[in-house]
């Protein structure tokens, strides 16, 4: 699957993370769950570049924006725009004019950024938030730290699933994708559009959830078969143990 990868990126990606690329460009909407320091940035971005997916948006913590420009003008030739105050109204038009090929916000600011409206008050659905209709011209969305949406009912989860609802390439990064709890992965399933290939919401739950009360009882399924079909449709994870040979020795 990596012998044919012809990517753009200005450095050579190691074996594994070309076989990260490859099996992203093959799966489209993905998490990619290795464990920190394999490099999940360099490869969502060389699926998004290997792809030419643009305008791209990074959804990231506050404090990982600034890394997240210079990893996509380290690595791309494309130019990476930080969403804060002084763009707020201006970076529709500096999108459209090719001026900039990514976008990046942190959560915090989804509402102040893509939100126009909420009808449904405090506490309210999708259905009841009205989107800017500049989103539309993202073709890619990485979500880092995607274990960040996994509350179905948080305000984040929300934007961020209305954001990526329709979207070609959906790119989810967590170094711990599942915390022992088969439920965080249900909101972050739905925002890669994937929910409905484990039978929707009600029948994840009836298949791999247990009552966090019965702490002997177990799944309907076993998670190991929850585990092959991610991995089989749309989760690639690798421990740093197993990629030890192709990494260069520590330099300090």
């Amino acid at each position: 699957m990596t012998a044919g990868l012809k990517h753009r990126l200005r450095v050579e990606p190691y074996p594994y993370q070309r076989e990260g690329i490859a099996y992203g460009l093959d799966k489209k909407r993905l998490i990619i769950g290795d464990e920190p320091g394999l490099g999940k940035t360099l490869q969502s971005i060389g699926i998004v570049d290997t792809a030419d997916a643009y305008p791209c948006l990074v959804i990231s913590p506050s404090s990982l924006k600034i890394n997240w420009q210079r990893e996509f003008e380290k690595f791309t030739d494309k130019k990476a725009l930080v969403l804060d105050n002084s763009t707020r109204t201006t970076w529709p038009y500096l999108l459209k004019m090719a001026m900039y090929h990514v976008a990046v916000v942190n959560y915090e600011s989804l509402r102040k950024f893509f939100v126009w409206d909420i009808k449904g008050g405090k506490s309210f659905r999708l259905k009841d938030v009205v989107f800017c209709p500049h989103i539309r011209m993202f073709r890619s969305i990485i979500i880092d730290e995607s274990h960040r949406v996994k509350d179905p009912a948080a305000q984040q989860t929300i934007f961020t699933k209305g954001i990526t609802t329709g979207k070609e390439w959906i790119i989810l990064l967590s170094g711990t994708p599942v915390v022992n709890r088969p439920e965080d992965l249900v909101a972050q399933l739905s925002i890669m559009g994937r929910l409905q290939e484990f039978g929707g919401r009600t029948k994840f739950m009836a298949d791999y959830c247990t009552d966090p009360k019965d702490k002997k009882a177990e799944p309907a399924i076993p998670l190991s078969v929850l585990s092959d079909t991610l991995y089989a449709n749309c989760m690639i994870r690798r421990e740093k143990a197993k990629v030890l040979p192709q990494l260069p020795d520590k330099t300090r």
